[in-house]
């Protein structure tokens, strides 16, 4: 068996594993309190009279501007486009085509769709009402209200949407490009809006690990069937040459066969 081929899948599950397996300790073998316990740890002391400059990153990187989806959002959004609009004359970054498509799809499906129902499915609290921390702090003096008015807002907390979006725009980069200076610095951007929720005390350690779930999971299944049906037949997306893509889909074809 090639295992190069499930190396990716590998490595989400073995993140996955480990991550159940940290919040089933921290809780002594109750996975909510473990995510309490890793949340208290991971949401960082407040003090609004004296905020710090990470305070402040996380703030703008994650709700500035308007509906609040954050710097970071609206930062990708101005470089994805600008990136796509050049692939049109630039040909190394034809790429762009498919991860402009890939992104918005993936956020009709991913965080439109499954994190959205979700969130309606499973009315889960956010931590800044039911824990006493510092979460409580940051809501009056970041957002101009109440932890009880914002809850009242119908902001469920799981699965996060900030980290659904962060992964969704991120992981096209990690599977289309091969260089590991490109997929690092994508995954840091995801792991930042992710923390930026648990550091702002909106959102527990498994809403955004879920949120990392739906996000990467999504844009991963769209890329498998965009490679298989979309790439080939459609020239205006292709970023190898047609040969190329057929062949890849073939031995794909031929090794899902043996196994």
């Amino acid at each position: 068996m090639d295992w190069k081929k499930y190396e990716g899948w590998l490595i989400l599950g073995l993140i996955s594993i480990i991550f159940v397996i940290l919040l089933l300790i921290m809780g002594t073998g109750n996975l909510v309190h473990g995510d309490e316990q890793l949340f208290l740890l991971l949401n960082p002391s407040f003090n609004p009279a004296n905020p710090t400059i990470f305070d402040y990153f996380f703030v703008y990187f994650s709700t500035w501007g308007p509906a609040g989806f954050g710097l970071g959002t609206y930062g990708f959004i101005v470089f994805g486009l600008a990136l796509f609009f050049l692939s049109l004359k630039i040909s190394a970054l034809r790429p762009m085509r498919v991860i402009f498509l890939l992104v918005i799809v993936g956020l009709i499906v991913g965080y439109f769709g499954i994190t959205t129902i979700l969130k309606h499915l499973i009315t889960r609290t956010r931590p800044f009402v039911t824990l006493t921390s510092n979460a409580n702090d940051w809501v009056p003096f970041f957002y101009g209200t109440t932890p009880a008015e914002l809850f009242d807002l119908g902001l469920e907390s799981f699965p996060s949407g900030h980290a659904t979006a962060a992964f969704i725009f991120a992981t096209p980069f990690i599977l289309i490009y091969n260089k590991y200076w490109i997929q690092i610095g994508a995954a840091v951007f995801g792991v930042l809006g992710a923390y930026a929720r648990v550091y702002l005390g909106v959102h527990y350690p498994i809403d955004v690990f879920v949120g990392f779930l739906i996000g990467t999971l999504t844009v991963w299944f769209l890329f498998i069937l965009f490679k298989r049906y979309l790439l080939p037949n459609a020239p205006w997306f292709q970023y190898k040459e047609v040969e190329d893509l057929i062949a890849e889909t073939e031995i794909e074809e031929i090794e899902e066969e043996v196994v």
